[in-house]
């Protein structure tokens, strides 16, 4: 699958210094996943005591990320 990056997910990327290879790599190998709103993904996985948040939504044969920040726990659903 093709990931896209939208505007807001790259200057968020960006602004909060999370490097582009921890975003892909917690698309492909997240350790939690759990439902957002608006068919969106929250994938999640631990980098030493953080986790990284990516917000994905799935289109076609595309992974559009709208945006990553780093969070102290998993949300539970």
């Amino acid at each position: 699958m093709e990931i896209v990056f939208s505007q807001h997910a790259k200057m968020k990327i960006v602004q909060r210094r999370i490097p582009m290879r921890a975003v892909i790599e917690v698309i492909r190998f997240p350790e939690f996943h759990t439902s957002g709103y608006n068919l969106r993904e929250e994938l999640y996985r631990k980098f030493r005591t953080i986790y990284l948040k990516v917000v994905i939504k799935r289109k076609q044969a595309r992974i559009i990320v709208i945006t990553a920040h780093l969070v102290a726990k998993v949300k539970n659903n």
